[in-house]
């Protein structure tokens, strides 16, 4: 019987290029050539560097770029546009077990939320996307589906996963308090008790941190071998969200355009509970019960853990973006999920007066604020905040200096996480849990954003989660992947962010050092003609 190969060593990324020259060979006078007067090279020549065709560029580019002289960077508004549109529930026979269920049982089941889904629809009559947008409008009217298929082999009628007591009387306390506001606002039905019925899952619920003084209520619907989301399968192409690459773009066109008497105002809008905006169809309702302390309840909405919840939301999202910017008087919109942001030219008296909250705003700030009074979209007043610097998606953007960079808490917690995988040399690695490893790993590239350079010290991390899904499981850290995270950690704190000024697109011709590379399945290898300077790596396995 053959026996298991073992598996790969991994080498550090940083720690394997082998820092030289490629050495030359001295000719001996064993070296057979040909005669020089052949002509076996008479027609070959050096070929010359080619110009690459207008508009053509390298398939990848450092992340974080800006080319103001080309085409603004699109938002998810002008996506909407072009967005295929959202599915509707599989039609299941009048007499099927799932139907009959929810018809025997009508108050449990409700399409609730707060928007003026007519004025919503009245809006969007200019859009172009008709298909999309009627989609999204018959979301809310019989309810969002988010792609599952609920008739799978194998998978049980009912599936009961409800959790015993909270870990704390604290997260108990926030469960029994969460159901309760739930139940005001219509999006948990009314209690019942025993058995689920034909049809119904039940996911655990946890009370997960959020901040440093409150909880987030996170329906767990990846748990067990028949979860929800194992149902749903992911998305074919992500769906967008505006990210630094967008508001870096529109804040050197906003500095290249606005006049001497004009300041550069940021801003950025939250929306409460968003998710919860967006009711879910019955068939899915049917999906989501939920149990506290022995009561059942049918979550009637999108929730918080749902494998396309997200997409939902952007879908909806957009088309907001869309009528605040044609419609609303909004200048080029932006959402990271249930962020709004963007960035206003004003001249010294130029604020709005938003009189629910008594004050003055950025003119597009207000006038997305009272879009969403108009569309019912609930906000709370500390969340909606504007400044010449401001933190958004967690970057700290200054709108004057033109910098992106890390709030100092942030970057020291970051650091610290970091340090918490690091181990000296001569100390075994740690085990930790594969989802703490997921979790770094997202970390550090939200920190893309403003530490684009770090990017090489992920590449074994990623080599090592390859193939494991079992979140709880734990992994070893290896010297690899330590001695990559450590240079991680010095590169962020000798970095201050990103210029955004001098963080511009280029031609190839302006290049100040060209390198050639060349791999194979034994190594890598890089070139630079104009130090007579190369580097090589061998696979390492």
């Amino acid at each position: 019987m053959p026996q298991p190969s073992k598996p790969p060593t991994l080498e550090s990324v940083i720690g394997s290029t082998r820092k030289e020259d490629a050495k030359g060979q001295t000719a001996s006078t064993n070296i057979v050539v040909n005669n020089a007067s052949s002509l076996d090279m008479g027609n070959s020549r050096v070929l010359s560097p080619r110009p690459l065709p207008p508009g053509l560029k390298p398939k990848y580019l450092r992340y974080n770029r800006w080319d103001v002289e080309g085409s603004r960077v699109p938002g998810v508004a002008e996506w909407s546009e072009s967005a295929e549109p959202l599915p509707r529930p599989p039609t299941l026979r009048d007499d099927h077990p799932f139907n009959v269920t929810i018809r025997s049982h009508k108050s449990l089941f409700k399409i609730v939320s707060p928007l003026d889904n007519e004025l919503f629809e009245f809006l969007l009559l200019s859009h172009p996307n008709d298909a999309f947008v009627e989609s999204v409008c018959q979301g809310f009217r019989e309810g969002f589906w988010p792609w599952a298929s609920i008739e799978n082999d194998g998978y049980p009628i009912t599936n009961d996963q409800a959790q015993g007591a909270a870990s704390s009387e604290e997260k108990r306390r926030f469960l029994v308090e969460q159901k309760d506001h739930e139940r005001k606002m219509d999006r948990f039905s009314e209690k019942f008790e025993g058995e689920l019925l034909p049809g119904m899952y039940c996911m655990p619920i946890f009370a997960v941190p959020k901040g440093s003084d409150s909880f987030r209520l996170v329906t767990h619907q990846s748990f067990g071998p028949y979860s929800l989301n194992s149902m749903t399968p992911p998305h074919e192409r992500a769906f967008p969200l505006d990210n630094m690459i967008r508001l870096g773009d529109l804040l050197l066109r906003a500095h290249r355009n606005k006049s001497p008497s004009e300041q550069l105002i940021l801003w950025k809008c939250d929306i409460s509970e968003a998710y919860r905006l967006l009711p879910v169809h019955f068939l899915w309702q049917l999906k989501q019960v939920v149990t506290v302390e022995g009561g059942r309840y049918v979550d009637r909405c999108v929730a918080f853990g749902g494998k396309r919840s997200g997409d939902l939301f952007i879908a909806f999202m957009s088309l907001v973006l869309w009528i605040a910017e044609n419609v609303g008087g909004v200048v080029n919109p932006s959402a990271y999920c249930d962020d709004s942001f963007g960035v206003d030219r004003i001249e010294k008296d130029g604020m709005e007066w938003y009189a629910p909250y008594a004050m003055l705003m950025p003119p597009s700030q207000a006038r997305m604020l009272t879009l969403w009074d108009e569309l019912r979209i609930p906000h709370k007043k500390k969340k909606q905040l504007s400044g010449s610097t401001l933190t958004i998606i967690g970057i700290e953007v200054d709108a004057n200096a033109l910098t992106l960079t890390l709030p100092s808490s942030r970057k020291q917690e970051l650091l610290n996480e970091l340090d918490r995988f690091i181990f000296a040399i001569g100390q075994p690695g740690k085990r930790r849990r594969l989802k703490d490893y997921q979790m770094l790993a997202g970390w550090i590239n939200w920190a893309l954003n403003v530490f684009p350079l770090v990017r090489p010290c992920l590449s074994n991390l990623y080599a090592k989660l390859r193939g494991l899904t079992r979140l709880q499981d734990k992994v070893k850290m290896t010297r690899a992947i330590s001695d990559d995270l450590e240079w991680g950690k010095g590169h962020i704190e000798r970095s201050s962010g990103i210029y955004i000024i001098t963080a511009r697109d280029w031609k190839l011709s302006e290049a100040d050092y060209v390198a050639y590379a060349d791999a194979c399945l034994t190594g890598l290898g890089f070139w630079i003609p104009k130090h007579h300077l190369g580097f090589y790596a061998e696979v390492p396995y």
